[in-house]
């Protein structure tokens, strides 16, 4: 929280178990003006992020994984 508050980025979290992610991605959203992006490794990851998320933040925004040819 000291390096979102001193405007560092980019800013990481590791060792977060996957039931924790949506609440620390939720308080982060709260605690920051700025916008927040989150980047999943894998378009199931950011859908199942996703889902939990809308529990706690409802306003969050999803981006689908583009798609190429």
């Amino acid at each position: 929280m000291r390096a979102l508050a001193s405007k560092k980025t980019p800013v990481r979290f590791s060792h977060v178990t996957a039931a924790a992610q949506s609440l620390l991605v939720a308080t982060l959203a709260r605690e920051t003006p700025r916008t927040l992006w989150v980047i999943c490794p894998t378009g199931r990851a950011q859908e199942s992020l996703y889902e939990s998320l809308v529990n706690w933040k409802p306003d969050a925004l999803f981006l689908p994984e583009a798609e190429f040819a």
